[in-house]
């Protein structure tokens, strides 16, 4: 799982509910992987959704 940018999210929190979802990690540690993994699910399943703060900007949101 990567990421080959480097957001301003990734140098600074500018506020606690504007964020990015970012990871980049090279493991074949199932231990690291599996979290990982679920995190990105979570996201693309729209768990954040209902608190991100950025509902009237999404044009197809999940929830």
């Amino acid at each position: 799982m990567s990421e080959a940018n480097e957001p301003r999210s990734g140098r600074k929190r500018s506020r606690e509910r504007k964020r990015n979802f970012e990871n980049g990690v090279l493991t074949d540690d199932p231990a690291l992987v599996e979290p990982l993994v679920e995190q990105f699910d979570s996201v693309w399943r729209g768990a954040f959704c209902k608190d991100c703060g950025r509902r009237d900007f999404c044009s197809d949101p999940v929830v």
